[in-house]
């Protein structure tokens, strides 16, 4: 899966495979009125040949994954998915919509940067009270790209009105891949990914 992908070396283009995989995958969902509800690396599985660029990524574990609608009278406040990748929303109880699964790809994008987990210098409980009470996110690191973390930052920001739709992402992605400089592309390709918490001890 990709949470031990993460955790080696990975290929030139890794970010982008995943988060064109995964995107569209979640929009075939949520076209098909589908929330996953716990978007995270243990949840995408990889198969194939990765340091030959041989690959796939998946979505898997549909175990909270639930139909809706979005009718007013579908109300979605149950508190559903892993703490480090669950929007705010949905961490205060309050009524939730397929952007919580925007959210998560959100960190899952992060990730894909860092190759590490979220506030994972703290317990998960302590991270859910960052993100849901203090409307904190994990760093980036020095040298990431400005259309990154815009990108990122879209995908997670506290509003959920305001995060990309799923339906646009896969567009989004290709034209901020056109549009970083021969640097930045090589930069986001560090094999080792570029960590934030393992910096500061």
């Amino acid at each position: 899966d990709l949470q031990s992908a993460l955790r080696k070396k990975t290929p030139p283009n890794f970010f982008w495979r995943i988060a064109d995989d995964v995107s569209n995958g979640m929009a075939y969902l949520h076209r098909k009125n589908i929330l996953h509800r716990d978007i995270k690396p243990a949840n995408i599985l990889i198969s194939g040949d990765i340091m030959n660029g041989h690959f796939d990524a998946k979505l898997t574990d549909f175990g909270l994954a639930i139909k809706h609608r979005g009718s007013p009278d579908e109300e979605l406040t149950a508190e559903t998915g892993t703490y480090r990748w669950m929007a705010p929303e949905v961490i205060r109880h309050e009524n939730y919509s397929f952007m919580a699964d925007v959210y998560s790809f959100g960190i899952v994008l992060w990730q894909l940067v860092t190759h590490e987990d979220p506030f994972q210098d703290v317990s998960q409980i302590v991270a859910a009270g960052k993100v849901a009470i203090d409307n904190d996110r994990p760093p980036f690191p020095v040298g990431t790209p400005e259309h990154i973390i815009s990108l990122i930052k879209k995908c997670w920001d506290e509003d959920p009105r305001e995060r990309l739709d799923f339906s646009v992402m896969t567009l989004v992605l290709e034209e901020i891949r056109t549009s970083l400089t021969g640097e930045e592309l090589a930069w986001m390709s560090c094999s080792q990914g570029h960590p934030v918490y393992s910096l500061v001890k």
